[in-house]
């Protein structure tokens, strides 16, 4: 039991290849971009839009 589970922990953790420094910047990035336009939207329908 305890080897299919530790095969099936290794296939998992050798599926996805590990992210770059470049890659981690624009997720963050755009994450960022995207609560910020979230937020302006906010501000427009609750300021402007009364």
């Amino acid at each position: 039991m305890e080897a299919v589970a530790k095969k099936s922990t290794e296939t998992i953790s050798g599926a996805l290849p590990a992210a770059s420094n470049r890659q981690v910047f624009g997720a963050v990035t755009a994450s960022c971009m995207g609560w910020a336009l979230d937020l302006f939207d906010l501000f427009i329908l609750l300021f402007v839009a009364r």
